[in-house]
């Protein structure tokens, strides 16, 4: 129940949404097209431009640029991004910005010379004197006023984790844009090749020359060497190093192996020392809990305990069976206990052999270096002429490998660059997307205009329906008096257009009211004497006080009282004269005959207008005298219905009200406002004024139904209850 509760609650407010939406569809329509067609120009006025774009496939030599140890990858990766960056920067340089500028010409080309305003723009900017403004931008001179402009439309980028460079250029002139990116591509390639010819030249020569020096060098530096091992009478270093590293090698082995043993033995020696002397701190000591000896006693503590528990279930404490089970659980606590106690014993031994062990290992490591320290001397002097040889020999080797690259690189040259795909006039247009400019103003329309028709719908606080009636002052809806158009009005008036159309939908409506007056109560009577007033002016008060009166008339003489003395109509709409009103007649002036009109088209109808208007109306109104007439006038007539003035303005409906038999509130759909309706329902109820209801007058059937109101349908079904 609760989700079906949800689910049409859902639905309902989705349906107020759309009656909204319904209520401001040409408003939104309106804003919506304006915003499209404001788009449209912006789009018509932005100039077209083209895109154009080359790829270059740029191949290093990785030889240069990469390591080959594996522990240096990440200074390889580095390395390959900085050299791509670089390439980049290459093509993005000013010298070859200004040497393409020249080539071309392109100081005469579209994208350089002065800006024609737009469509848009030249629609709304206009110089002091009214004329239509024109280009912004002077004519560009120099190379270097052109730099800037070719910079920002020429694009050189890497792709992802390839070795491509895309070069792309932007121009109004798709043949110029194609043009540009192949000449950047065109001079970088010839700019990279004449500087590698260069420097493998460069090269060539620098390293020819230091080969020789670094040749006899070499020769010198074998020659100091073999003269001091032949004085010295000793081999190679190697030789000697290998003897030394064996019998190093061993007593380091053996004193790390002694210190790393030592080092183990003293970390469980002081966890043991550092812990009380107890079974219960020993056990919580990792290695003593996992040793095999002391796992295996436990294991077998915990069956005895397991046993002990069965038995105790089973039978009582003084059973044989029992008491050896608790004496055997006794035996394997004790058992655990020796053996814990046990490894911790054999803990502190470890501890003192290994620091034995170490002491030993090393006193004869101190021994090795007394003994070598006799012969350092002569061993780093012979050191030092190897290393010299050595190095004299490797610069020499990597100078004679380098000179042999040279050689080879000097024609091909260290990096390898092909054009993958070379540029080609694009056929449509890089920017605007017109397509998406209009859907964008489109959408942007459509929000705003709904966002403007949700505000003032939500900020309208006018009474819609029948239902806002009931809900914001808690009146019973009598019924709905729609709006008059000008084909119901061009044979009668207002007040009188049921006479003409009995049959029509507002006759209905005026029934409607009428048989919810006369039936709202049905334990009482039908009030006689009903007060038709409302909060404000032009509401339909007299609207609905004449047709009610004429409705009623079918049911017994009904008289219709204008009590709007200070603003009278009823005159108005009459086609005959009379020589007394209202005011004659209560002052006893005019007799009741000479103070009505007898309705010539409707039988039962009579009406009591405003001849001569009240100097002072409210206490003409709350008069004794005034009392005393609608006395007498009730024994006269079936129905009587009293047009007062609205509550709001003037008080003299509030001084009818007490003397009425009911009190009908006329509120004006789309029109007054919640605020006002409460306010003259609290002066109504301060008077302890008998309000029937309310009815909703000038409303809409077109609109009507947007606002979901389930009190309107109509009524167009041409029966007549009269």
């Amino acid at each position: 129940m609760f989700e079906g509760n949800l689910v049409h609650n859902d639905t309902k407010s989705l349906l107020e949404y759309w009656q909204i939406i319904r209520r401001h569809k040409w408003a939104i329509i309106s804003i919506t097209i304006l915003s499209t067609t404001i788009g449209v120009l912006i789009a018509s006025s932005i100039k077209p431009s083209y895109l154009a774009s080359a790829r270059l496939l740029v191949e290093p030599d990785n030889r240069q640029l990469l390591s080959s140890n594996p522990s240096n990858n990440l200074n390889n990766v580095l390395n390959m991004r900085s050299f791509y960056r670089t390439q980049v920067e290459l093509i993005r340089s000013r010298s070859l910005a200004t040497e393409i500028i020249k080539e071309l010409k392109l100081g005469s080309t579209i994208d350089y010379l002065p800006e024609k305003p737009g469509a848009l723009k030249q629609l709304i900017s206009t110089d002091e004197k009214g004329a239509p403004l024109q280009s912004s931008r002077q004519a560009l001179k120099g190379t270097a006023e052109l730099i800037p402009i070719f910079n920002k439309r020429l694009n050189v980028s890497l792709g992802a984790n390839s070795e491509i460079i895309k070069i792309s250029y932007e121009s109004g002139d798709p043949v110029l844009a194609a043009n540009i990116v192949n000449s950047v591509s065109k001079e970088y390639i010839s700019r990279l090749e004449d500087s590698q010819k260069k420097n493998s030249q460069q090269n060539i020569e620098w390293l020819a020359e230091n080969l020789e020096e670094a040749r006899q060098k070499l020769v010198e530096s074998e020659a100091q060497l073999q003269a001091y091992q032949s004085e010295e009478r000793i081999g190679d270093s190697d030789d000697e190093a290998r003897i030394k590293s064996s019998k190093l090698g061993g007593i380091t082995s053996e004193l790390l192996s002694a210190r790393t043993l030592r080092a183990e033995a003293e970390i469980k020696f002081k966890q043991i020392s550092e812990s009380p002397s107890t079974q219960e701190a020993y056990e919580s000591l990792q290695y003593i809990i996992t040793d095999p000896a002391v796992q295996k006693v436990k294991d077998i503590e915990a069956k005895a305990l397991l046993s002990f528990s069965e038995l105790s279930n089973r039978y009582g404490h003084k059973h044989p069976k029992m008491i050896a089970a608790k004496s055997e659980l006794k035996n394997a606590r004790k058992r655990v206990t020796k053996a814990v106690f046990r490894v911790a014993n054999t803990v502190k031994r470890e501890y003192e052999l290994a620091v034995a062990k170490e002491k030993e290992v090393n006193r004869l490591y101190e021994q090795f270096k007394s003994e070598e320290l006799d012969n350092k001397g002569t061993r780093f002097s012979l050191a030092k002429l190897e290393r010299e040889v050595d190095t004299n020999r490797e610069l020499y080797n990597m100078l004679l490998t380098r000179l042999k690259e040279a050689d080879m690189t000097k024609e091909n040259g260290v990096i390898n660059v092909k054009v993958i795909d070379a540029a080609s006039p694009p056929k449509a247009p890089f920017k605007p997307n017109r397509i998406r400019i209009i859907g964008i103003a489109f959408v942007l329309g459509l929000f705003v205009s709904l966002m403007i028709a949700f505000f003032r719908e939500f900020n309208d606080k006018t009474f819609k329906t029948g239902e806002d009636i009931a809900e914001k002052i808690k009146l019973p809806l009598l019924g709905i008096f729609p709006i008059l158009n000008t084909k119901e009005l061009s044979e009668t008036s207002p007040e009188r257009v049921i006479v003409k159309k009995p049959r029509s939908s507002i006759a209905e409506a005026v029934n409607n009211i009428r048989t919810n007056i006369i039936f709202g109560n049905s334990d009482e009577d039908p009030p006689q004497v009903i007060m038709v007033t409302s909060a404000v002016a032009s509401e339909g008060k007299t609207t609905v006080s004449t047709n009610m009166g004429i409705t009623l008339a079918r049911l017994g003489p009904t008289l219709v009282i204008e009590a709007d003395t200070r603003r009278p109509r009823m005159r108005s709409f009459m086609k005959k004269n009379q020589k007394g009103g209202v005011f004659e007649y209560v002052a006893g002036k005019s007799s009741l005959k000479d103070s009505v009109v007898i309705d010539p088209e409707v039988k039962n109808l009579y009406t009591m207008p405003v001849k001569m208007k009240p100097a002072k109306p409210i206490e003409f109104l709350s008069s004794k005298r005034f009392k005393e007439a609608l006395a007498v006038l009730r024994k006269k007539f079936k129905f009587i219905i009293i047009d007062t003035p609205p509550i709001l303005p003037v008080s003299d409906a509030i001084v009818l009200a007490p003397i009425v038999d009911g009190a009908i509130l006329v509120i004006g759909a789309e029109s007054t406002k919640h605020a006002m309706a409460k306010d003259a329902l609290s002066r109504l109820e301060q008077v302890n004024a008998p309000v029937l209801g309310a009815v909703l007058s000038r409303a809409n059937p077109k609109t009507f139904g947007s606002y979901g109101s389930s009190y309107y349908y109509g009524y167009g079904y041409g029966y007549s209850a009269y």
